[in-house]
């Protein structure tokens, strides 16, 4: 059953851009548009969307959409505004709990690119081994580029994990934040050290509670 108007659902919101792709299901039933076309979202609360988009769209269409880092929404269209439309979502409870989680996450990762806008540097160390644990769940990977504050992993766990999942990346806790057919990126929960940062990522399970200092970064210092 969906949850229409939650109480406390304009409070949640946040505003923001996020690229997206949406689909218009009724039109595709009566044999027009069969293809997702590209948009932005501009704002998202628990009841509602706020899209940026050229098409003409008619209230109570029904729309279904994937955007980056926030994962598939559906509704239908409520009304018309200048630079595209606005949706009522159309959410069950765990949906709408997530969803909350999700927009919480946003706007804090949002404050923290507000306050320091210069992105941690990255380095490329593509093909050192990890492994991805998710509960009882291990996936191998390889390591693609890392920062102190997230990195991309290159193999299958886009196929097992879904967006925002919590994982540990060795002994480093995660959220994939991004998923791409042959890759997903991650967020540390925490910011890392880069001394023993690679060190941490490539630990094995039963390696999670031993400490470590990886030179790869500072060759020859110790911590």
């Amino acid at each position: 059953m969906s949850v229409s108007g939650p109480v406390g659902a304009t409070q949640i919101k946040f505003v923001g851009s996020l690229n997206g792709r949406f689909l218009l299901p009724d039109r595709r039933l009566a044999g027009q548009s069969r293809q997702a076309v590209t948009c932005r979202m501009q704002s998202v609360s628990l009841s509602e969307l706020a899209v940026e988009s050229d098409v003409k769209v008619t209230p109570g269409e029904h729309f279904e959409a994937v955007f980056e880092e926030l994962g598939p929404l559906r509704g239908k269209v409520l009304r018309s505004v200048k630079s595209g439309f606005v949706v009522a979502l159309a959410i069950d409870a765990e949906e709408q709990a997530s969803l909350s989680r999700t927009i919480e996450w946003l706007k804090k990762r949002h404050t923290r690119q507000a306050t320091n806008k210069r992105a941690s540097p990255r380095f490329d160390i593509r093909g050192e081994p990890c492994t991805v644990y998710a509960g009882d769940i291990e996936i191998e990977c390889r390591l693609a580029d890392v920062s102190t504050d997230g990195a991309m992993l290159i193999g299958d766990a886009a196929a097992v994990l879904d967006l925002h999942a919590m994982v540990k990346v060795g002994r480093v806790a995660a959220r994939v934040v991004r998923r791409q057919p042959d890759r997903i990126g991650v967020e540390f929960t925490s910011p890392q050290s880069l001394k023993t940062l690679l060190v941490d990522l490539k630990a094995k399970r039963e390696l999670v509670g031993q400490s470590a200092v990886s030179s790869f970064f500072e060759p020859g210092e110790q911590a």
